[in-house]
């Protein structure tokens, strides 16, 4: 709904509401559109009552004002949801990386995907303690400064045969072994069935089962190497995903495509 409520034909509503017009141009020149676009826009709100033209001016009929009043409120809403968010942006909580004291200026550090605050370590990004806590405790800061310094984690997206092809049966074991060895990642997910099987046989309990593509993007973006396990038509849909983050996001996820088919 909110989309309507910044839209063109709200805007219009209100300029008719607020002001008297006898024409479509001084419209169109006020809200930055053509006279055409703001004749089509009319006469849809004509069709649904909310505008009538009374002696040469456009006034806002008793429906049009009930609507404006109802998106009005919307927005009110709207905002206000997004003024307590910005008020909880004002702090943030850690996990103190030694002993913190209260109004102590604190280093933020991303550290296995999570942030922790330091006291004496040198980060791009500071904080004030607005408690005392202990190492591994959770601090509350206040008055953020500067830019968390991490690196986006690296997705492998290990393909093993679809079902049809063999599943579990055919995949490349001893590869995949070799594979996790060598890049030991941080997190491990499964996409399906054989990519649960895979690893059920390797002796290695996946992280993520569930929702687990997404939650190896958001391991990702706070700085983890996953590995992702799952039959062909999985891993497809996986990279389809990556593409569409990849358009829209900076910095990007990158990613490796490891073949582990017999």
């Amino acid at each position: 709904m909110i989309k309507e409520l910044l839209s063109t034909k709200f805007i219009i509503l209100m300029e008719i509401a607020t002001s008297d017009y006898h024409s479509l141009s001084p419209i169109a020149s006020r809200i930055g559109i053509t006279k055409q676009a703001v004749s089509d826009y009319i006469k849809k709100m004509r069709e649904e009552g909310l505008i009538a033209n009374v002696d040469g001016k456009y006034r806002i009929t008793h429906s049009g004002v009930e609507k404006l009043f109802e998106w009005l409120k919307e927005i009110e809403d709207y905002v206000g949801k997004g003024k307590k968010r910005l008020e909880m942006m004002e702090y943030v909580s850690a996990i103190a990386g030694n002993n913190i004291r209260k109004g102590e200026k604190v280093s933020l550090i991303m550290k296995n995907g999570f942030l922790y605050a330091f006291s004496s370590v040198p980060s791009s990004c500071h904080a004030i303690a607005i408690e005392d806590a202990i190492k591994g405790d959770e601090v509350l800061l206040r008055d953020i400064e500067g830019i968390i310094d991490m690196s986006i984690g690296k997705i492998y997206l290990m393909e093993l045969p679809s079902p049809e092809k063999g599943g579990s049966r055919r995949a490349d074991i001893k590869a995949i072994r070799s594979f996790m060895t060598k890049t030991n990642p941080d997190k491990i997910a499964v996409l399906d069935v054989t990519g649960k099987v895979v690893f059920r046989k390797l002796g290695i309990k996946p992280d993520f089962e569930f929702d687990a593509l997404s939650s190896s993007i958001n391991a990702a973006f706070r700085g983890l190497n996953v590995a992702i396990a799952g039959g062909e038509n999985e891993i497809r849909k996986a990279i389809a995903k990556l593409e569409e983050i990849n358009s829209s996001s900076i910095p990007k996820i990158e990613y490796e495509i490891v073949d582990a088919r017999l």
